[in-house]
C-alpha cells in the first residue's frame, strides 16, 4: 500500500520550517517551493522563490506556468537577487513551472519544476479519504460562537479573519487569560486595549489576528499580532511586524472517538464556549512575545487519531500560513498526550514539518504503544475479576502488570475497548449507522485499525481492516514469578486464561494472532515509531507533569518516555537531541499534565527556541547530530524537581535521568504488562520471535508437571525478547504515500 513518492531534487531548508524541493537549471537558476514539497501541493498555489545569478537584470526574467506569462506575480529582492512569488492559477494534476532569460527578443529557459497540484481538501499522500467522515460547526475561540459547516464530504469552509485584543482590565478564571472580540477593530482601537512588548522590542496594541478556514477538511486557527488600522494587510512579503518569525503548532490529546468526524474545537484549551472569552494561558505568552501560533482540528488526536492523516493535514495547514505570511524560521510542536504523540509520529515519519519539539505526557505512537497497553490492562483486569482460580494480592497483581500501583490496570481496562469496533464511535455518528453483530453487521466499525484502513488495508478474507495486534507466546507475569512475588500456580493458571480478542474485540480463549501483513506494514511505514527518521535530527525536550501516582490510576506512565528515548538510542545509536524533564503533578492552581503555570514547562519552550535559534545560525558543514549538541542551550540540563514534601524547598536535581537515577527516586519508573514478560524498554515488538520453552528462563523450581502444562498453554513455544521481532524492520523511508490496497508483499516490500 504505501509507495514513495517520486523523487526529485530536494533539500532541507530548517530556517524555512518546511522540507523544499529545488530545481536547478542552467547558470545556477534556481526554483524553490517554499510552502510545501513541489509534487504535494495543494489549492491551486504555491509560494516559490527563484535565485538569480548576480549578472542577471531582473527585466530580463520570464517566468510562466503552463506557458503563460506569471513573471508579475513575483516580487524582486534586490539585496538576495531572489523572486519571491505566490504562483496561483495550478490546474489538478502536473504544471510546469519555466524560468527563462530574455535577450533581444529571444527567450533561453534556465529552469523548470513540475508542480503536481491536489484539491485543497485532499487527499494526497493519506491513501483513500476516511469514510464515512461529518463535519462539524467550529466553535470560534474567544468569541464563542459557531461557523457555519462545510458540506460533507469536503467540509470546505471559506477563509475568514477575525480580530480580538487583550484588554487592560479584567479578571480571568485560574488557568486562563482574558481577550475580548473586536470586530471594531479594522476602524478603530478599543479604549481599554492594552499594548505588549515583542522579543525583538517592538512595542504595540495587543490585537491579535485570527484567520480561520478548512485545509485537507480540518479547521485551521492562526493567531498572530498585526495592527489592522496602523499594518498594511499580511502577506508573504509583508508580514505582521508584530510577528518574529517563529511558528508554534498546537497538538491535541486523545484518541478515542478519533476519526469520522473534523471536530469543532482546536487541539488548545479554551477553544470550547463554555470559557469564551477566555484562552489559555500559553496563547497569551506566545503572543505577547510575537510568536504566530496556529493548529488543526484533525492535530487533535480526540478528532483524528490517524498520524498520517495528522501529518497530511499539517502539511496543507502549514502549506496556508506560509503562503499568507511567509516561511518561519521554523515551526515547535506542543501540546501532551496524544499531542505527544503527533508530535512524534509526524516529525519522525514527515521531516520538515516541525523542527523541534515539547512533548508532554509523552506516548511514542497510538496503535501500538497505547494500544497494547491497554489491551493487556483490559486482559488482566478480566483475568482478575472474571477468570483467576488462585488467591492474587494487590502487590501480586501489580507486580504482573509492572505499574507503579495496580489502580492502573482497570483505570485503562475500558479504554483496552478501542480495538472494539462499537467500542469509542463519535457523537456525529448516527447509531443507526454504527456496526452491530446482529442488527448491522456492515455497519461502521469504530476501531483504530479501521480507522487507519487507508495504511493497513482490507482483508480479503474477512473483509476487515488488517489489526496489528498479537498476544501469541507472551509469558505474563514472567518477571513477578521470578521475583518469587507471584507461585508458580499462579503464573501457571494466568497464562493459560488470559486469553486475546476476537476480530469484534470480544474476549476470546485463545491469544490473539496479529494479521501478518499488518506487522509488516507498521514497521516498514513507520506507523511503529522507529526515531530514526526526522526525530534523529531535531530538538526534544520531553515534559512530564508525573502521574503514575495519580489515585485512581492513569495511561500517562513515565515509562514512555524511556521508550522513546531507547528508541533514538536503537536507531542512531545515540539520544544526545532528548532532554527529560520531571515534576510533580501537582499541588498547583490547577494540576494539569501540561499546565502553562509550571515555570519548568515555561523554561522549556523558551530554551527549545534559544536551541533552535543557535542551530539556525550554525552554517558549518558537521554533521547534524554535532550541529544538535553545539546548539543546545547550556542552561538546559536535564533533570528533575524534587517534591517539596520530599525535600523541602522544592529543588532541581541536575543529571541524566535513567530508570534507577536519583529522579527515579521521587518519580519511580514503571514497566508494563510487557515488559514483566521480558519485552525490552523499547516496547516496540508488535509480535515477537517464539522460541521452545527453556528451563533457564526460571528462576524458581518447577515440577514437570508445571513444565508439562507450559507446553501445552505456550504449544509453538513462548517470546524470544532477546531478538527482535517478526517483521521489525526500520521504515523504508520517509514521506510515504498511501495507495490502494495490496500494494506490499509478504516481506513489506514494495511490489
Amino acid at each position: 500500500m504505501p509507495f514513495r513518492l517520486r523523487a526529485v531534487t530536494t533539500i532541507l531548508f530548517l530556517a524555512l520550517a518546511v522540507s523544499n524541493a529545488a530545481a536547478k537549471g542552467q547558470h545556477d537558476f534556481t526554483i524553490t517551493t517554499l510552502s510545501s514539497h513541489p509534487e504535494l501541493v495543494t489549492g491551486g498555489d504555491a509560494l516559490v522563490r527563484v535565485d538569480v545569478p548576480a549578472d542577471i537584470a531582473r527585466q530580463s526574467i520570464l517566468v510562466t506556468l503552463n506557458g503563460v506569462d506569471i513573471t508579475d506575480q513575483f516580487h524582486w529582492d534586490e539585496q538576495t537577487a531572489t523572486l519571491t512569488g505566490l504562483v496561483e492559477g495550478l490546474e489538478l494534476g502536473k504544471n510546469k513551472l519555466v524560468v527563462s532569460s530574455r535577450d533581444r527578443g529571444q527567450s533561453k529557459e534556465k529552469a523548470h519544476l513540475t508542480l503536481m497540484n491536489f484539491p485543497r481538501e485532499g487527499p494526497v499522500f493519506s491513501g483513500a479519504r476516511q469514510t464515512p467522515f461529518a463535519c462539524e460547526a467550529f466553535i470560534l475561540p474567544v468569541f464563542g460562537t459557531k461557523l457555519t459547516k462545510g458540506i460533507e464530504p469536503d467540509c470546505f469552509v471559506e477563509r475568514q479573519v477575525f480580530y480580538f485584543y487583550k484588554p487592560t482590565s479584567g479578571t480571568p478564571p485560574p488557568g486562563a487569560a482574558l481577550f475580548t472580540p473586536c470586530p471594531e477593530c479594522t476602524t478603530k482601537y478599543p479604549a481599554d486595549v492594552a499594548t505588549t512588548t515583542t522579543l525583538e522590542g517592538i512595542t504595540m496594541k495587543y490585537i491579535v489576528r485570527m484567520e480561520v478556514g478548512s485545509a485537507n477538511r480540518g479547521i485551521y486557527t492562526i493567531y498572530m499580532l498585526h495592527d489592522p488600522i496602523a499594518e498594511p494587510e499580511p502577506a508573504f512579503h509583508t508580514p505582521p511586524r508584530g510577528w518574529n518569525r517563529k511558528l508554534f503548532y498546537g497538538m491535541g490529546t486523545g484518541c478515542s472517538t478519533g476519526w469520522y468526524h473534523q471536530g469543532f474545537s482546536g487541539p488548545m484549551a479554551g477553544e470550547t464556549p463554555d470559557t469564551a472569552p477566555f484562552v489559555f494561558p500559553g496563547l497569551d505568552v506566545r503572543l505577547s512575545r510575537g510568536y504566530a501560533v496556529m493548529s488543526s482540528t484533525l492535530n487533535n488526536n480526540s478528532n483524528n487519531c490517524n498520524d498520517v492523516i495528522a501529518a497530511e493535514a499539517m502539511a496543507a495547514a502549514k502549506e496556508r500560513f506560509i503562503e499568507a505570511y511567509g516561511p518561519p524560521r521554523y515551526t515547535m510542536g506542543f501540546g501532551f498526550s496524544g499531542g505527544a504523540i503527533q508530535q512524534h509520529t509526524i516529525a519522525d515519519n514527515y521531516p520538515g514539518l516541525l523542527d523541534g519539539l515539547v512533548p508532554g505526557a509523552s506516548f511514542p505512537d497510538a496503535p501500538f504503544a497505547v494500544t497494547t497497553l491497554r489491551t493487556d490492562s483490559r486482559l488482566l483486569d478480566n483475568y482478575f475479576t472474571m477468570l483467576a482460580v488462585e488467591s492474587w494480592t494487590t502487590p501480586q497483581k501489580q507486580a504482573v502488570t509492572g505499574f507503579t500501583q495496580y489502580a492502573t490496570a482497570p483505570f485503562n481496562a475500558p479504554d483496552g475497548r478501542i480495538i472494539d469496533p462499537r467500542g469509542f464511535c463519535p457523537d456525529t455518528l448516527p447509531v443507526a449507522d454504527r456496526y452491530d453483530p446482529v442488527t448491522n453487521p456492515l455497519g461502521v466499525r469504530c476501531d483504530i485499525f479501521t480507522a487507519y484502513v487507508n495504511v493497513f488495508g482490507i482483508d480479503p478474507a474477512t473483509g476487515l481492516a488488517r489489526r496489528a495486534l498479537d498476544n501469541v507466546g507472551v509469558q505474563y507475569g514472567l518477571g513477578a514469578l521470578n521475583a518469587g512475588v507471584i507461585s508458580a500456580a499462579q503464573f501457571l493458571d494466568l497464562n493459560e486464561k488470559i486469553g486475546g480478542f476476537d476480530g469484534d474485540g470480544n474476549f476470546a480463549t485463545s491469544r490473539t494472532q496479529a494479521d501478518m501483513q499488518a506487522v509488516h506494514i507498521a514497521h516498514r511505514t513507520g506507523r511503529v515509531t522507529h526515531g530514526g527518521g526526522g526525530l534523529s535530527s531535531i530538538p526534544i525536550i520531553d515534559y512530564r507533569s508525573y502521574s503514575d501516582n495519580k489515585t485512581g490510576g492513569d495511561v500517562h506512565l513515565r515509562y514512555f518516555s524511556f521508550a522513546l528515548r531507547e528508541r533514538l538510542k536503537n536507531a542512531n545509536g545515540h539520544a544526545l537531541n532528548h532532554v527529560m524533564l520531571v515534576e510533580e503533578r501537582g499541588p498547583r492552581a490547577n494540576p494539569m499534565l501540561y499546565n502553562l503555570a509550571s515555570p519548568m514547562l515555561e523554561s522549556a519552550f523558551n530554551l527549545l527556541d534559544r536551541w533552535l535559534d543557535n542551530l539556525s545560525q550554525d552554517m558549518r558543514d558537521d554533521p547534524q547530530i554535532e550541529k544538535l549538541i553545539r546548539a543546545r542551550p547550556v542552561e538546559l540540563r536535564e533533570g528533575c524537581m524534587t517534591r517539596p514534601t520530599d525535600r523541602p524547598p522544592s529543588t532541581f536535581i541536575d543529571e541524566t535521568q535513567t530508570t534507577s537515577s536519583t529522579c527515579a527516586t521521587y518519580f519511580p519508573v514503571s514497566s508494563t504488562p510487557r515488559g514483566v514478560a521480558g519485552e525490552g524498554l523499547a516496547g516496540d515488538i508488535i509480535k515477537c520471535q517464539l522460541k521452545p520453552i527453556d528451563a533457564s528462563d526460571y528462576r524458581v523450581a518447577l515440577s514437570p508437571q508445571d513444565y508439562a502444562r507450559l507446553a501445552t498453554i505456550f504449544a509453538t513455544g513462548v517470546c524470544d525478547y532477546s531478538k527482535p521481532g517478526i517483521g521489525q524492520h526500520p521504515p523504508k523511508d520517509t514521506w510515504l504515500s498511501f495507495g490502494p490496497a495490496g500494494h506490499v508483499d509478504d516481506d513489506g516490500a514494495e511490489k
